[in-house]
């Protein structure tokens, strides 16, 4: 059963003027141009016997929406005369940046990769499904570069070092610095660190596993976040019916912000002592497929422009766990912020004596809020939305620069 349910917190602003003429009561105008406030509209899904479904430790997992339209301002302000001296004055006061609102965009629509953001949150979800903490698979196939590493850390660094201190100076114009600082980069991102997550990992393995084991069900969860704005100014802009006379100079900035987040609810089954220590080291057969991608040469380079690796990861069946149920939401935030700016008149004189005052500020919110049951898993990997991060970069880079002084040095010979 859907049920609706609508909030409306928004109360009327108003633009105000009052004119003077000589000695005569000042006559009042007024104008309901907007309104300040919120609205909220709420459906979602309501299931029968939820306190009964709660009280027998159920998971109750349902759609819904959620839409929700903010409007702030602060007052702004104009006063001008007559400099003929006729006697002539008005005030303008309130909602002055309704007049300025209408050339400024009404609406933000949805980004257009919302489904590709849900996919990505979906699948980092269900990769998350009782995975493996430790791939020793991984290791054991690293182990004589591991203890090379461990016999002699930093060896690139260490030799350049060594150089330096004999020749007492290290000529920029050789090839020995970058790609000595390019191989220690590396060294200490693939290599290092690494090692060191694994054994913090394990630090806190035994501490989790008491906290998980007892309860009934788990969830897994993934997110993804894109967010950005961008500013406009605008000069000498008429203002908006129903006062086009004035003159209106500033700026707004439009900003939009999308979230998915994706959780996957599942139970697992009993496990033996030997069938944990499988499940905490990745050595059961549901870890073959992830540890045989994270084996490929450079399988992180592929995975910095899709989900290659965590999709596997999904939809590998495992035999020990039982779905529960699954959800993916998506918050889709935009706001027009237009900042306070000068709102202007003058029809008399020539030139024109211009009378200045300020039109205020507002904010306009859009919210909307989805929350979709029991989404199917992606079939096929999803490219990634982000741009890559200063440490990819410096990663590719360095991984660039090998071959690129092989080409070099084939030039010299």
């Amino acid at each position: 059963m859907q049920r609706t349910r609508t909030q409306d917190k928004t109360v009327a602003r108003f633009l105000h003027a009052d004119e003077y003429v000589g000695n005569n009561p000042p006559v009042h105008s007024l104008w309901e141009l907007s309104n300040a406030g919120s609205w909220r509209q709420m459906t979602d899904t309501v299931s029968n016997g939820w306190n009964k479904l709660a009280k027998g430790r159920s998971c109750i997992v349902n759609s819904m929406s959620l839409s929700v339209l903010e409007r702030d301002l602060t007052d702004g302000s104009l006063v001008y005369s007559d400099p003929s001296g006729a006697g002539y004055t008005c005030a303008w006061s309130g909602d002055l940046a309704a007049l300025v609102e209408p050339f400024c965009p009404q609406e933000i629509p949805l980004w257009p990769y919302r489904q590709q953001m849900s996919d990505l949150a979906l699948t980092k979800a269900y990769a998350r499904v009782d995975a493996a903490p430790i791939l020793s698979g991984e290791i054991l196939s690293d182990i004589g570069k591991t203890v090379g590493m461990l016999r002699r850390p930093f060896s690139n660094a260490t030799k350049l070092l060594t150089k330096m201190v004999k020749r007492r100076k290290v000529l920029l114009k050789t090839l020995e610095v970058p790609r000595a600082n390019s191989q220690t980069w590396l060294e200490y991102r693939y290599g290092w660190k690494p090692i060191l997550s694994d054994a913090d990992t394990a630090f806190t393995l035994a501490h989790q596993c008491l906290r998980t084991m007892s309860r009934r069900f788990l969830v897994a969860r993934g997110q993804e976040n894109a967010q950005f704005s961008t500013t406009r100014s605008f000069s000498d802009h008429p203002s908006a019916a129903p006062i086009s006379a004035f003159t209106c100079t500033g700026s707004y900035t439009v900003s939009h912000e999308v979230r998915a987040c994706a959780g996957v609810i599942y139970s697992v089954q009993n496990r033996t002592p030997v069938q944990a220590v499988e499940a905490i080291l990745g050595t059961r057969a549901q870890d073959v497929p992830r540890t045989a991608w994270e084996m490929i040469p450079f399988s992180f380079v592929a995975d910095w422009f899709g989900n290659v690796g965590n999709w596997l990861q999904a939809i590998t069946p495992n035999p020990d766990v039982t779905l529960q149920g699954s959800w993916v939401t998506m918050v889709d935030k935009s706001s027009v912020n237009l900042h306070g700016g000068t709102i202007s008149y003058g029809p008399w004189g020539t030139p024109p004596t211009m009378h200045v005052g300020s039109y205020g500020s507002s904010v306009r919110k859009w919210t909307l809020v989805e929350r979709t049951k029991d989404p199917a898993c992606p079939a096929t990997p999803t490219a990634t939305l982000r741009p890559l991060s200063w440490v990819q970069q410096v990663d590719a880079m360095a991984l660039l620069l090998k071959p690129i002084i092989s080409v070099i040095k084939s030039f010299r010979h």
